[in-house]
């Protein structure tokens, strides 16, 4: 595809900023309403009344039923009576139906017949001026997002209906160059869709691993190993094989500088993605008072651990001895026999939140635990460090591999954002 810059966008230009080569007529201004037929949809109530599992009922289109991914319904969860149909809005492949309430003016295109309750607007392109993937992107785009929300401003609640979406002023080119889009649009979709399809994979590969590779309640070995490992299990306390500790903060305004080259980090929360931690808010300490942060000084391999507020976020120290962290994070410094990349696998695990961190939530008067609450954790570990570096490195490439796709996953986002801004008018 080749795109050509079209000029800054205005009003009085009717052309938007980048297209492709090949069009230069100027864009459509029109009300939307005079275009298409625009309707609300209708539910029969009780609703529950009409449920029904019969094979001959009628598709019954909640926002549940919509994708979180690509633009086309497919399916429904539930069905409705025949004897619904009077009282409810029918639609049919080809339609498009915008969301009006939850998640606010969102369009998708129905792939099959169905109803829809009043949650729904339904939008038929009568006079077949549309080509329908370019007009669920229009539709979609944040100059519509804007004159739905300025239409809504004054209403009580904050909710499209037929008259607020009729009301806008759309752009349109000519059908050939509407198709285009669409295409570009729909392929875009289409790794967008492939990308966090991967991304959930992995996701889900993490999360079945976690439960897998470490043993389960009252085993000494795990469902899944490697294969040259086949000693039981230790279960230790957590107070018993590591040192830990509040760290402390000091007031360092005083010390702060502004070259990151041989300083000290000064993070003032734990940001963490991945059990990685994230240097994007970070402010630099003079390193002739290092010695001065006394027990909150951070080496590698320390394991930082939420204890108040959001409890149980887990990082690592991967990168350098040059850490200062402010208070209401735990540090765990374990002994030298055991693997810290091994035991945040563990201590990120659902099993271990479940039992060991969220009973003791659950019984505080507030979201916050002790050390002493901390060094009683069980945790189970391998005899031999090699099974636990072997494990580590396993979930280290994991997460590597995750963080990987979800970039290029935001990558593909952004892209279509800022192409949806710039490609439309």
């Amino acid at each position: 595809m080749i795109f050509h810059e079209a000029g800054k966008k205005t009003e009085k230009a009717g052309k938007p900023q980048i297209r492709f080569v090949g069009f230069v007529d100027e864009w459509e201004q029109c009300k939307f309403s005079e275009l298409v037929l625009i309707e609300r949809g209708g539910s029969p109530r009780p609703i529950d009344d009409y449920i029904t599992d019969e094979p001959n009922g009628l598709n019954w289109v909640k926002i549940g039923d919509a994708p979180t991914q690509g633009h086309y319904i497919t399916k429904t969860v539930e069905k409705i009576k025949l004897e619904g149909l009077p009282r409810t809005r029918q639609v049919q492949p080809g339609d498009l139906i915008l969301s009006n309430s939850m998640s606010f003016g969102k369009p998708y295109i129905m792939a099959i017949n169905g109803c829809i309750h009043d949650g729904w607007l339904l939008i038929r392109d009568i006079n077949n001026i549309f080509d329908l993937t370019f007009l669920c992107h229009l539709l979609g785009t944040t100059q519509m997002l804007e004159q739905y929300k300025q239409f809504a401003a004054g209403s009580t609640v904050n909710n499209l209906n037929k008259e607020l979406v009729g009301n806008t002023i759309v752009s349109i080119p000519a059908k050939q160059e509407q198709r285009v889009l669409g295409k570009y649009f729909e392929q875009l979709d289409h790794f967008i869709t492939l990308y966090q399809s991967k991304y959930d994979k992995l996701i889900d590969m993490k999360k079945a691993m976690l439960e897998k590779m470490f043993p389960k309640d009252g085993e000494a070995v795990p469902e899944i190993r490697f294969r040259e490992f086949s000693d039981n299990w230790e279960q230790h306390k957590l107070g018993n094989i590591a040192n830990i500790t509040k760290l402390a903060g000091f007031e360092f305004t005083e010390y702060i500088v502004y070259s990151d080259e041989g300083n000290i980090i000064a993070l003032r929360g734990l940001n963490v993605k991945s059990g990685n931690l994230v240097l994007d808010d970070v402010k630099y300490i003079d390193n002739s008072d290092f010695s001065k942060l006394g027990r909150s000084k951070l080496y590698v391999d320390d394991v930082l651990f939420t204890y108040v507020g959001t409890i149980g976020e887990l990082a690592i120290i991967l990168e350098n001895n040059k850490f200062y962290l402010a208070p209401n994070v735990s540090r765990i410094r374990f002994e030298k026999k055991y693997f810290a990349s091994f035991m945040i696998q563990q201590m990120g695990s659902k099993s271990f939140y479940d039992k060991m961190i969220f009973s003791l939530i659950a019984t505080s008067s507030q979201p916050a635990l002790s050390m002493e609450n901390i060094r009683k954790f069980v945790i189970k570990v391998p005899q031999n460090i090699a099974e636990q570096k072997a494990i580590g490195q396993f979930f280290s490439d994991l997460n590597r591999l995750i963080t990987l796709h979800q970039h290029k996953l935001e990558k593909l986002k952004n892209l279509k954002k800022a192409f949806l801004e710039k490609m439309f008018i």
